[in-house]
């Protein structure tokens, strides 16, 4: 018996007459096929299911989720179709077989062509998250993938970086972020660097945009850059590597005195900024430990703010990049600066310079290979004094984020 369905007629054709289809999968490729379920009007599917239930793991558009052994033990005629990568097949298939006859499989060619049957050409952004960097806009990114939104694969363009490197900026940007939009999603695009260029925002992307900000205190955020900007091997870290060979703890105070961009967690200045150009009511500000504490109703709140009306499902919210580590000597700060740099010249280049892609991103692999070897010094704190002074240098500005947001923010930063 043929398991795949390898295109769209395949799939409607054996949809027909079935009257419980139970999904293997919950990610991108599960939720084209309830969404393509939908579209057709053929028949809705009865469940979710995965290997293991996360925490993470919720519903979509009104199909349930569930384990799938338990599930298959009770429900053995139900009909599974695996809406997974190929590469998962196999493993997956061993479990189903044992309980159900009628599987089948949905190939990357039938994914490509749902696709392009539910894709909708790409008019314009309806909301951008525009800061800040290293207050959980990551994690945002993974709460919001979903449901009534649209966000690209890739969570950042940094399109303000590049744009005028390359020839046509903004239908690169379309070919690479925007080519599978669905009729009746909220389109956005969550930026960090986008906030600093509030008239560029206003000029590229029009004045209906809907701006949100997320912030946290700037003393965890800027400790937070300051790894980041290190397992990068961003420059700036040099001379304090080449003094020792290796990482210290006071590196931070060093790295804070050369930090050009440390204004960037002076949020009043740039929400202001952006005031200039967006009226009150098509701007938002979120804070970090809110949403820690609180993350079903602060994303539901961020839902309704930008047009979407679909519940928010998921049980826990999702902390990504927390990237606690700094590397352990100068060896590893040069390699990660040099697969930093092969990163950025594989996304600038232009679109169909396939050979010189593939020559970068081989010689990607191979910096990735040596640089995952590398010695790194984890679990890193802030020390008390640091804050201290981290606290001092930061506290006009948020005196002035108090008197925007209208809340006292003592309790929660300082």
């Amino acid at each position: 018996m043929e398991r795949n369905l390898s295109n769209t007629e395949a799939l409607i054709q054996y949809l027909k007459g079935k009257d419980r289809v139970v999904i293997y999968g919950g990610g991108k490729y599960a939720r084209r096929l309830i969404e393509y379920m939908i579209f057709i009007n053929e028949v809705k599917a009865e469940r979710m299911i995965v290997t293991k239930l996360s925490e993470t793991d919720c519903g979509y558009k009104g199909v349930g989720i569930q384990e799938a052994i338990p599930f298959l033990k009770e429900n053995g005629d139900c009909n599974v179709v695996i809406a997974t990568s190929a590469v998962y097949w196999e493993d997956i298939t061993q479990v189903v077989s044992k309980y159900v006859q009628e599987y089948h499989c949905i190939t990357d060619q039938l994914f490509f062509e749902m696709g392009k049957e539910l894709d909708v050409p790409f008019k314009n952004i309806d909301f951008i998250v525009g800061g800040f960097g290293k207050c959980g806009t990551t994690s945002l990114f993974k709460a919001l993938i979903g449901g009534g939104v649209f966000l690209p694969d890739k969570k950042e363009s940094q399109f303000f970086l590049w744009y005028h490197k390359v020839k046509n900026p903004k239908e690169k940007l379309r070919k690479e972020y925007f080519n599978n939009v669905q009729n009746g999603q909220a389109v956005g695009m969550i930026e960090p660097t986008f906030y600093n260029h509030a008239e560029d925002v206003y000029d590229y992307f029009g004045d209906k945009l809907k701006i949100l900000f997320l912030v946290r205190n700037p003393v965890d955020a800027e400790f937070s850059k300051f790894k980041m900007d290190n397992r990068n091997g961003v420059a700036g870290l040099e001379q304090s590597y080449q003094k020792s060979g290796e990482f210290y703890p006071q590196m931070f105070d060093e790295y804070f005195q050369l930090d050009t961009q440390k204004d960037m967690y002076e949020y009043a200045k740039w929400i202001e900024q952006y005031k200039k150009y967006y009226p009150d009511g098509q701007i938002k500000l979120i804070f970090f430990e809110d949403l820690i504490k609180n993350f079903q109703v602060v994303i539901q709140d961020i839902l309704e703010f930008i047009g979407v009306s679909a519940q928010y499902e998921q049980r826990k919210f999702p902390l990504e990049n927390k990237g606690d580590f700094v590397m352990a000597d100068t060896e590893g700060y040069k390699l990660a600066g040099l697969l930093h740099q092969l990163g950025y010249e594989i996304f600038c280049l232009d679109v169909g310079d396939e050979q010189r892609k593939c020559e970068l991103r081989s010689r990607y692999g191979e910096v990735l290979e040596q640089y995952s070897k590398a010695d790194k010094v984890t679990d890193l704190r802030i020390t008390d004094i640091q804050r201290k002074t981290m606290e001092k240098y930061y506290f006009d500005s948020v005196r002035q984020l108090e008197r925007l947001a209208n809340r006292d923010l003592s309790r929660l930063w300082f």
